[in-house]
């Protein structure tokens, strides 16, 4: 089976009656698993992961409607699901919690889900991305696991693209730097 394309999908919703039901269908199977991967890498925890999701698919159903295809739908969902992680990880750390301590979290929780089992190497490696700073960090994620281009990277983040290769450049060398340790 072929995966339908935006286009088809975006009619599909748009049309409204039983196309709109099977456009959001989709829409979940083409994306669900992509954006949920993308925010478990920043919010870490599979339940915060889920309820960060959860709350990303309400917000893209209800506004798609309002999607101007300035961006490719996968971008315009990434944003949306990045907004979704980093508001869940403000308000689950409290508004007034240093990013220190939220990666220091993080990186404990990290550690715990790896339990005893864990290949070490492994951890070490996404201990390390979540030692970035934040911005760094998200970037990283969606070029080095999501193979997002920098242009995409940049609409996500209504950035620069050079701004984005800078920061994976940093993040890069920040990584590395960790790993030698």
């Amino acid at each position: 089976m072929t995966r339908a394309t935006d286009e088809q999908i975006l009619r599909l919703i748009r049309e409204g009656g039983s196309g709109r039901e099977e456009g959001y269908r989709l829409l979940m199977e083409g994306y669900q698993q992509r954006l949920y991967w993308h925010i478990r890498r920043i919010v870490v925890s599979h339940e915060d992961a889920e309820d960060a999701l959860q709350e990303s698919l309400v917000n893209i159903c209800r506004s798609i409607a309002g999607f101007r295809g300035q961006s490719s739908l996968y971008t315009w969902m990434f944003r949306i699901a990045t907004n979704e992680a980093l508001r869940l990880l403000r308000e689950r750390h409290g508004e007034n919690t240093s990013f220190e301590e939220v990666r220091s979290r993080l990186v404990s929780q990290l550690w715990d889900e790896a339990g005893p089992t864990g290949e070490e190497i492994l951890v070490r490696f996404q201990e390390a991305v979540l030692r970035l700073p934040q911005r760094q960090r998200v970037v990283f994620n969606m070029r080095y696991y999501d193979e997002m281009p920098y242009e995409q990277m940049a609409a996500v983040l209504d950035s620069t693209v050079e701004n984005m290769k800078t920061n994976y450049h940093y993040a890069v060398k920040k990584i590395k730097e960790l790993m030698s340790k």
